[in-house]
């Protein structure tokens, strides 16, 4: 269930200092497994950071939605969330892709879009892939080993 990562190198040895620097975590937080969107007045309950509901559109079968997402990186879009979505007594459905493009007023944004196929409920339950983006560094003085 949890991922560990353990290194070791003798070139680390004899440091007196040393800096760790670890640029993306991604974490899902457990109250982030699945998330309430209120389609019919295109409200969340919460969103992962940085992303935003822009807008969500009934084409009378189905529920189109998009997300502003901010960029990780330059010319960058990733995954928001997983394939699998719930109504509200739990009946699982699947995302049959996504789709983004260019924000044209931010480039420091990007659009997420997919649809809702055949679904006729007004309330969505969707699956994130994390809940925040997290950079850490670390300065460790250390003694040297023997």
């Amino acid at each position: 269930m949890m991922v560990s990562h353990h290194l070791n190198s003798p070139f680390f040895a004899q440091s007196n200092q040393l800096t760790l620097h670890i640029e993306e975590v991604v974490w899902l937080d457990k109250d982030m497994q699945r998330i309430r969107i209120d389609l019919a007045n295109n409200t969340a309950d919460r969103l992962p950071e940085g992303v935003i509901l822009d807008e969500v559109i009934w084409d009378g079968d189905s529920w189109h939605l998009t997300f502003a997402v901010e960029r990780r990186a330059e010319n960058h879009s990733h995954s928001v969330f997983g394939t699998k979505y719930y109504n509200e007594i739990g009946d699982e459905f699947f995302l049959n892709g996504w789709s983004s493009g260019v924000n044209a007023y931010e480039s420091e944004v990007f659009l997420l879009l997919f649809k809702l196929d055949n679904f006729p409920y007004n309330v969505v339950y969707l699956t994130p892939d994390y809940s925040r983006v997290v950079s850490y560094s670390i300065h460790l003085d250390v003694a040297p080993i023997p």
